[in-house]
């Protein structure tokens, strides 16, 4: 039940997120304008990658998620951090597993005694 629970709260969180950068593109014009927008777009990328368990996609869409997130927090200011460090996690989460599921076992099973 736990499980379920913490799973529902960052799918939450990651909603917020990615509605805050939509309402951000919209809203602001220049420079933030358009990372909020490709920050939403990653976000969508990851989220639809993970879905249908396309590992590069997955990877492509994390370092780009990542990136944006990053310059994202750089440009917000006080509390609206928060939203674009739900997706910075995302990101390289869905980084990390992308590599991970392309690269394949990097070690030999271990000998079975």
């Amino acid at each position: 039940m736990i499980p379920l629970l913490i799973g529902i709260v960052l799918a939450a969180c990651l909603f917020a997120a990615l509605l805050w950068s939509i309402y951000r593109a919209v809203t602001l014009i220049g420079t933030p304008r358009v990372v909020h927008a490709f920050l939403a777009i990653s976000t969508l990328i990851v989220v639809c990658a993970v879905t249908w368990d396309l590992h590069a996609m997955m990877l492509s869409g994390g370092i780009t998620c990542t990136l944006t997130a990053v310059i994202a927090l750089w440009l917000e200011r006080r509390w609206s951090k928060l939203l674009p460090l739900v997706q910075l996690l995302l990101g390289l989460g869905a980084t990390y597993a992308g590599y991970a599921l392309l690269a394949g076992p990097s070690l030999p099973a271990p000998p079975v005694l």
